[in-house]
């Protein structure tokens, strides 16, 4: 409303306040505004706003900074020089010849600190990480931090029988806890490392540390292969221990579920992802975290301070999963929480220093021990919203609104989210003066919040970009003259563009977190629709190798790449045998047969996803392929004889 009356003339603005204040129905008199500010700039009445944001991208950039940071234009002719489009073992090998002047050749330059970024290998050598024993990828900093200073004292063997040293075991725990735990939060860092050094089991178990050494072995195997060999030890120890004690409905228990519902996605064992997920909501409705109708809600300012912060991760961690997986992946049987958590939002540290029972906490921080900062909290806001629109790819949902209404809604959501990121700690941002405010394993986990949040605006946009008319209506809460759903996708597009180049040019983390990976499969998805453009080849290559750099750690790479190719095979005439280069390049010379007991059900083809989600799905498409690919062959030795016989 503010930024209606802003760029209305001043005589119009006036006449809007006075019929605001003798209005006695606000929400009626703001809705008729919003029209007559709509019909004004398309009559172009008394201003014309196309002079302030001739396009939509501009409007953007100027209003939504943080979600839509100005970036330079990626250089077509540096990218296909960089070793980004390549498998990764060539890329280490013209990485080793590259000089000092060189290395400062980038496809693009994204503002960030120099001093604390990678180059481009992508990988570290395990002789390097085991000079220090507290050494891990994406921490460039010279005083130990938080993590490094309590697992000095770690003793693995009390939590595991495994025969891991504790040096690795920390190394291992700490990747996780720098990389992928401000993502996911589904615990307490603090409390968790507090018990887990201290050896107490209130805040830790077995089964949670046997979970998080099983994602974290699967993340540092990208680094060091000595990890490589307890993956599946821990993958037994997990379920094991899941059968024996992980039925109990506990925070810790909720905790433990999420991350075996990610790491076994990652291995390709799909078939249970859902059922760990689903698990963990309902060990949080027993416990009275979720408003259930029937069920009593906890009584927090019963809890200690220690508890309701435990409590609040388990709940939140576990509703943010479910959304997650939910929009994302699209799979068969997803269970949707009917509700946010009762517990309020994990913020920080100081969490909650009011709003429990109270007492005195166990765990000694320093002011500056706070390595989770605010990404946790604030993704758990934006599941929030996405988890009231969910109903764009759910329609069976309770309280989904009339078709109508729906092209509207998903206007207002996407506004509602880039208001939001307005709003979000200067320390979230992306842009030049917030990089030096954070260290660089919190900026990989910033990066990763960004890709979510344009793919979840894919997503919000994506129906309604057809060619009915209501779809060609432009947007009312926007002044560019082309602002439209249509606009909304492309310029999210952009953006997925040059974060999954800065991610994949700066990052060795695009190497071991798999969570970031929702950008190539969107981003492939989007380039698909338009195979016209001049630079998605180079685009989908920047892609499908991103995937082949996630090979070591993650069996399913491979295979969603498969399934990606299937579909570029499909849409777009790459040929057969390029096709079958790069599919032996992402499979990396792995047997078939070590590849037959993966499962993928969730989404590879998002258009398709509503229609058809059989065919639409990463195994159903990988298992196409060589079909397509002989098609496509035969397809192009047809077009060259005819073209010989003319």
């Amino acid at each position: 409303m503010i930024k209606i009356l802003q760029t209305l003339p001043k005589n119009h603005a006036y006449h809007v306040l006075d019929r605001l204040r003798e209005s006695g129905d606000s929400t009626t008199e703001i809705s008729t505004i919003i029209d007559d500010a709509a019909s004004d700039r398309e009559t172009g009445e008394n201003y014309s706003q196309s002079h302030l944001y001739p396009s939509f991208e501009q409007e953007l950039t100027t209003q939504f900074p943080i979600a839509y940071p100005s970036f330079p234009s990626i250089s077509s002719a540096a990218l296909r020089q960089s070793n980004l489009l390549g498998p990764a073992q060539d890329a280490e090998q013209t990485s080793e010849k590259t000089t000092d002047d060189q290395q400062g050749f980038q496809p693009t330059q994204t503002g960030s600190r120099k001093v604390e970024r990678e180059d481009a290998s992508h990988t570290e050598s395990a002789t390097a990480i085991k000079e220090n024993t507290q050494q891990t990828p994406e921490c460039n900093v010279v005083s130990l931090d938080y993590y490094d200073k309590q697992l000095r004292d770690l003793d693995i063997s009390v939590w595991t029988n495994a025969n891991i040293s504790n040096a690795l075991a920390a190394r291992v725990i700490t990747l996780y806890l720098r990389t992928d735990h401000p993502l996911l939060g589904v615990f307490d860092p603090h409390l968790f490392v507090h018990d887990l050094v201290k050896k107490q089991e209130r805040y830790c178990s077995r089964f949670l540390v046997s979970a998080v050494l099983y994602l974290g072995c699967q993340m540092y195997s990208a680094v060091d292969e000595e990890a490589v060999r307890y993956v599946e030890q821990f993958w037994s120890d997990t379920k094991q221990l899941s059968n024996a004690e992980g039925q109990k409905a506990t925070p810790l228990n909720m905790a433990a579920l999420v991350l075996m519902s990610f790491s076994l996605m990652g291995q390709g064992r799909d078939d249970i992802v859902l059922k760990c997920a689903k698990s963990a909501v309902n060990m949080g409705i027993h416990l009275g975290l979720f408003a259930t109708k029937g069920l009593q809600s906890i009584d927090l300012s019963k809890l200690s301070d220690d508890d309701l912060r435990s409590k609040s991760h388990a709940a939140w961690g576990a509703f943010c999963w479910s959304i997650l997986i939910a929009l994302f992946y699209r799979q068969p049987g997803v269970d949707i929480p009917a509700s946010t958590p009762t517990s309020p939002i994990p913020r920080n540290r100081n969490f909650p220093k009011s709003g429990g029972a109270g007492g005195t906490s166990d765990v000694e921080l320093d002011n500056e021990d706070d390595p989770m900062g605010s990404t946790f909290h604030s993704l758990c806001e934006f599941w929030s919203m996405i988890h009231d629109v969910i109903w764009i790819y759910y329609r069976d949902q309770p309280g989904a609104p009339p078709e109508s209404w729906r092209p509207i809604l998903a206007e207002y959501k996407y506004h509602e989210i880039l208001t939001w990121s307005n709003k979000l700690p200067l320390s979230l941002s992306r842009r030049k003066q917030s990089s030096s405010q954070v260290p660089v394993f919190q900026e990989t986990t910033l990066t990763s919040a960004s890709i979510w949040m344009h793919a979840a605006l894919l997503d919000v946009v994506r129906p309604f970009r057809g060619s009915t008319p209501q779809d060609a209506v432009p947007w009312r809460l926007f002044m560019a003259p082309n602002s439209s759903a249509r606009s909304a996708h492309t310029a999210s597009v952009n953006q997925l563009k040059r974060l999954v180049l800065d991610y994949r040019s700066n990052y060795k983390s695009s190497a071991y977190s798999l969570l970031w990976h929702t950008g190539l499969l969107y981003l492939i998805n989007a380039i698909l629709e338009s195979p016209r453009d001049p630079e998605w080849h180079s685009i989908f290559l920047l892609c499908i190798y991103g995937y082949e750099n996630l090979r070591r750690p993650y069996s399913i790479s491979a295979t969603i790449g498969k399934s990606l190719l299937s579909m570029t095979l499909r849409d777009t005439s790459m040929s057969g045998i390029e096709a079958k280069k790069i599919l032996e390049q992402l499979e990396g010379g792995e047997l078939p047969q070590l590849r037959d007991h993966l499962r993928a059900t969730f989404m590879a083809d998002l258009s398709l996803s509503k229609k058809d989600p059989e065919n639409a799905s990463v195994e159903s498409l990988a298992a196409n392929f060589e079909s397509l690919a002989l098609f496509n062959d035969l397809l192009q030795q047809d077009n060259m004889d005819a073209s010989s016989s003319m």
